[in-house]
């Protein structure tokens, strides 16, 4: 497998699976050797996009599972929060992915909860505090990360933003979701009779203070999947406006 070119656990795993399918139908064993050599990165798989200031930036967008998205756990074993536990895990050899994510989630939580509490003691101790006085009384935050875990945090935010919350994927989505909302908002409140009947009675009548309020909490009490199916039925011209 070293001769591969695709990156990652999973990728790996697939495509030795399909090999030795391959083999067991007949296959020459060079061509599939050769197949293996050759076959280029899967796109949106651990897919390098670039290196920026030595940092290696990937694109592993097609994720949409924890146990599918463990090989891309790999980048946080350099990052304070996650690389003791990730570490600790590893030791275990469990018997699974499943097994893995779940453990390292426990152990950062875990690792989280105790870092809460052992801070909150110290300050309690530090400033003398027995009741709940002189908690009312205390000069600042109690109940708190301390100073090292707060910059864990904030190195996990960093790369989270980084790497995930403005992934061109997650963007992508949130323009999506702008559209959605904004089409929906704007169709309700000039068109009030495309509520349900129970929602259109309370409206004052198109662009109306009152009905602008109904519209909100009607599309605030949405799932995903209700409200692309509304935009659908209300602007796809091949659906039936039932």
């Amino acid at each position: 497998s070293d001769a591969m070119r695709m990156p990652g656990a999973f990728q790996r795993e697939n495509a030795l699976a399909a090999a030795a399918a391959a083999l067991l139908l007949g296959a020459p064993p060079h061509a599939v050797g050769l197949a293996l050599a050759v076959t280029p990165p899967l796109p949106h798989r651990l897919q390098l996009v670039a290196v920026r200031a030595g940092v290696a930036i990937y694109d592993n967008g097609v994720s949409t599972q924890l146990d599918s998205t463990l090989v891309a756990l790999e980048a946080l074993a350099d990052l304070a929060l996650t690389s003791r536990p990730l570490a600790a895990v590893r030791a275990l050899r469990p018997a699974s992915r499943t097994i893995t994510v779940h453990e390292l989630v426990r152990r950062v939580i875990d690792r989280l909860v105790t870092d809460l509490v052992d801070e909150t003691r110290r300050r309690l101790a530090a400033q003398g505090i027995a009741d709940p006085d002189g908690v009312r009384h205390a000069p600042g935050p109690l109940v708190t990360f301390s100073e090292r875990m707060r910059a864990a945090l904030e190195e996990m935010r960093r790369f989270l933003t980084a790497h995930m919350y403005r992934h061109r994927y997650v963007v992508r989505g949130l323009i999506k979701a702008k559209k959605l909302v904004r089409s929906l908002f704007e169709l309700y409140i000039a068109e009030p009779h495309c509520l349900p009947a129970e929602w259109e009675a309370r409206c004052d009548g198109a662009h109306g203070t009152a009905t602008a309020r109904v519209v909100a909490d009607f599309i605030a009490g949405m799932t995903d999947r209700y409200a692309i199916r509304e935009y659908r039925r209300l602007f796809d011209i091949t659906e039936y406006p039932v």
